[in-house]
């Protein structure tokens, strides 16, 4: 059975263009403050490249620190002013 892209042109793209596509991809949830579209992506591009053999690979290993630093934003309950992008706790985990 053959993996599913994370979206369309995902493995044509060279790595460097997935990681890109990646960051701004979750970069621009975090600034809609959409969590589970931000993990969606994380999560379908780090299956995508483990099914891929890419396991430890930069691509995989970015996204998976996402998924990490998205659920330890959602960890903190969106306490604090301005939701799971902003605050102490979860500030700029999407720039890194």
């Amino acid at each position: 059975m053959a993996s599913l892209e994370p979206w369309p042109g995902y493995q044509s793209a060279s790595d460097s263009k997935r990681l890109e596509l990646l960051t701004f991809k979750v970069d621009e949830a975090r600034l809609r403050w959409d969590l589970l579209y931000a993990h969606t992506v994380c999560a379908a591009v780090a299956n995508y490249e483990s099914l891929e053999g890419g396991e430890g690979g930069e691509v995989h290993t970015a996204a998976v620190d996402f998924a990490d630093k998205i659920a330890a934003a959602a960890e903190s309950g969106f306490k604090e002013a301005g939701g799971w992008g902003h605050g102490k706790k979860a500030g700029g985990w999407g720039h890194g």
